[in-house]
């Protein structure tokens, strides 16, 4: 099944044509120069807030990802340093004196 394609519209040829194809999709109705050109500065005005709010909102993502990978840089760094000095510390051994008797563990218990 196939996609329903909208029947292509013949784009108005003169001047008057298209100030009325424009008030018929608008639904404003133009009567001088300064109507149509204030139209045109809200239409462009509307599209540079747009662009700067998606700008800002991708300012922020930015922003907040390369916040988290530097953190995530600096934990990395602290654990990959603490390992290499605990790897690094000598080994040390240590005697601890035993008495020469021995007992059995049940004498701990109270069995014995």
């Amino acid at each position: 099944m196939g996609k329903r394609r909208a029947k292509a519209t013949p784009l108005p040829e003169s001047r008057e044509e298209l100030l009325a194809d424009l008030e018929r999709q608008t639904g404003r109705s133009f009567r001088t120069h300064d109507d149509v050109r204030s139209f045109v500065a809200e239409i462009d005005a509307e599209r540079t807030r747009k662009q700067a709010r998606s700008k800002s909102v991708w300012q922020t993502v930015k922003t907040t990802t390369l916040f988290a990978l530097l953190l995530l840089a600096f934990v990395q760094f602290y654990f990959t340093d603490v390992l290499l000095q605990i790897a690094s510390v000598r080994e040390n051994t240590f005697f601890v004196p035993v008495k020469h008797e021995i007992r059995s563990a049940l004498d701990f218990i109270g069995r014995g």
